[in-house]
């Protein structure tokens, strides 16, 4: 599983370069709901929710602590999953099968021939201003959305209520399958668009982070104003998120100066998602682990 998380940058977008851009597109899409449905499981099992009871039952003054009660076991859990990934690995099988005889607008493809010409090309595609651009904001992007974002949510908004915790989960996950339906609904190839969409983004994620380093007491902590806001924060960070990662992956493959190129560049593109997940992992380890930036809220 793990190989399958690191690697799907890198193996799938190449692969997506001759399907049609309705394919490229439900990549995305797929990507929110792969990480909605098990975060949706999880709620539904009951593993984001708990009741604080006294360590002792017979002292009522004896400290809490929190208990979860599971409605389904983990064999359940797994099993969904399990089915879940069986569904992909049929539907990658059948794409396989009618890709060969696909071409970008959904016609038949008929055989090309790569010139050596082709083959001499250098090796890194990334040399403009603009393409400087979109691989920083892709790095970091996947570092906000896979890494920082998740890592740091349970010191922002625990604090608040556990209940507020728990509506964040849910409602944030259900914000990225959208953020990938508004790229394919509302497109836009406009480089400085997409670029003041990312520093929301950032903007929301630095507020984030503002909040779990001011944990176990952030702003307006214990109001419903603050609940509403933090919830409101997780939300848009997640559906802008992924609409903002979404449009940067479509303008690398369309802007590509030769047909040719386009697969290196989405590889390339592919290992720079993972580098920024590699650095926003190795930033969070030490930050919390190591340096103790951030102070846990008690459950009880």
């Amino acid at each position: 599983m793990g190989a399958n998380v690191c690697l799907s940058d890198v193996m799938f977008l190449p692969y997506l370069k001759d399907l049609p851009q309705q394919y490229f597109q439900s990549y995305f899409i797929g990507i929110g709901v792969g990480q909605a449905l098990p975060m949706v499981l999880a709620i539904t099992q009951g593993a984001a929710t708990y009741d604080c009871v006294p360590k002792n039952a017979t002292d009522p003054d004896s400290p809490l602590e929190p208990v979860f009660t599971s409605r389904f076991g983990v064999e359940v859990y797994y099993s969904v999953v399990f089915v879940f990934y069986a569904i992909g690995i049929l539907s990658f099988v059948l794409l396989s099968i009618k890709k060969k005889n696909l071409k970008k607008d959904g016609s038949i493809k008929s055989t090309t021939r790569v010139t050596k010409k082709d083959c001499d090309l250098p090796a890194f595609q990334f040399k403009s201003r603009q393409d400087v651009m979109l691989v920083l904001m892709n790095m970091t992007m996947c570092a906000q959305l896979y890494v920082f974002v998740p890592s740091i949510t349970p010191y922002a908004v625990l604090p608040y209520s556990k209940e507020t915790y728990y509506y964040t989960n849910i409602l944030s996950c259900l914000c990225g399958p959208l953020g990938a339906l508004m790229a394919r609904a509302m497109p836009t190839r406009d480089i400085k668009k997409v670029f003041l969409w990312y520093l929301v983004v950032i903007s929301l994620s630095s507020f984030n982070v503002l909040l779990a380093f001011q944990s176990p007491k952030p702003i307006l902590v214990g109001t419903f104003v603050g609940s509403v806001m933090i919830v409101s924060c997780q939300c848009l960070m997640w559906l802008i998120g992924f609409y903002v990662y979404s449009m940067l992956i479509e303008i690398v493959r369309e802007t590509a100066p030769a047909e040719h190129i386009t697969e290196r560049r989405l590889i390339y593109s592919g290992l720079i998602s993972q580098l920024g997940s590699f650095i926003g992992t190795v930033t969070v380890f030490v930050s919390v682990n190591m340096l103790e930036l951030f102070k846990e809220v008690p459950p009880c």
